[in-house]
């Protein structure tokens, strides 16, 4: 699906955070990941939380999933109608799939890290513009010299999968660690 930081057509619709606390580690988009040495597309919001923080609802809606999210650990997705939520890295889902959620009520408790995107149809979007409390965020520095590659270039390309990255998870299943 592509990645897409434009409101959507009803506009942006604003929602409750989803921690009470933290600070976004990897943005949305385009971000040069250092441990791969390559830039990567961040389909969401990687976050550095309070360990056992208390993860919310950010809009009310059903929770469609709860369990394992390979590449993610532990996640909740709940879908509300006009969009969908997805909670991962959590220590532990507070909320079993079909139950109904309100805006504000605890889904989950976080690990140290905390992945927070919102997808609207196939098409993920910026979460942070949308939160009641957002403010700017500025993807990770590249090294000196480097800019980001044209994303649709070398699409066919494919590397392979290492064990050890597949295990590291949060969206770069596809790239060996860089040595």
């Amino acid at each position: 699906a592509a990645l897409r930081s434009a409101p959507s057509a009803s506009g942006a619709r604003r929602i409750a955070p989803p921690v009470l606390w933290g600070r976004a580690t990897r943005p949305f988009g385009l971000v040069y990941w250092k441990e791969y040495g390559t830039w990567l597309e961040n389909d969401g919001v990687d976050m550095s939380v309070r360990d056992r923080s208390p993860v919310f609802a950010v809009a009310p809606g059903s929770v469609s999933f709860a369990g394992f999210i390979r590449g993610r650990g532990t996640g909740v997705i709940v879908d509300h109608g006009e969009f969908a939520s997805v909670y991962a890295g959590l220590r532990a889902a507070g909320v079993a799939r079909g139950a109904r959620v309100a805006a504000g009520d605890e889904i989950g408790v976080t690990g140290e890290r905390f992945f927070f995107s919102v997808s609207e149809g196939v098409a993920r979007v910026d979460p942070i513009p949308r939160l009641s409390m957002a403010g700017p965020i500025r993807a990770a520095a590249a090294p000196p010299g480097m800019k980001p590659p044209d994303p649709t270039a070398n699409l066919a390309k494919k590397k392979s999968v290492s064990k050890k990255s597949s295990k590291r998870g949060m969206g770069a299943t596809h790239l060996k660690k860089k040595k």
